[in-house]
């Protein structure tokens, strides 16, 4: 019995490392901060953030989320929006809502 003692051990850790790592938001600064990182749009941080749509995370951490950023007072002069490659990024939306839209129409 004692054999099995560290793997069931582990397992429960990783059932319960999965279970609440799901759980947990990511804070906003986190999420401006991804933005930043992964599409070079800088954004100050919102005072709200509001989860529309998430397709899950697989255990490589893919998928697909939607998220409403909300401000009481934007001023766009605090963004990189008119600098950054809009073509790129537009395009690539396109895309994503397309086959997002493909995969989930009724």
């Amino acid at each position: 019995m004692k054999k099995w003692r560290i793997p069931i051990t582990i397992l429960a850790i990783f059932t319960l490392y999965m279970i609440f790592s799901r759980l947990i938001a990511t804070s906003p600064a986190e999420l401006v901060k991804s933005y930043e990182d992964e599409w070079g749009i800088e954004l100050p941080v919102p005072d709200k953030v509001d989860e529309l749509y998430s397709s899950g995370a697989s255990f490589h951490g893919d998928g697909e989320w939607i998220q409403a950023l909300s401000y009481e007072e934007l001023d766009l002069a605090q963004t990189n929006l008119y600098e950054c490659k809009k073509d790129v990024i537009i395009a690539e939306v396109k895309g994503r809502v397309e086959r997002f839209l493909t995969h989930h129409q009724s």
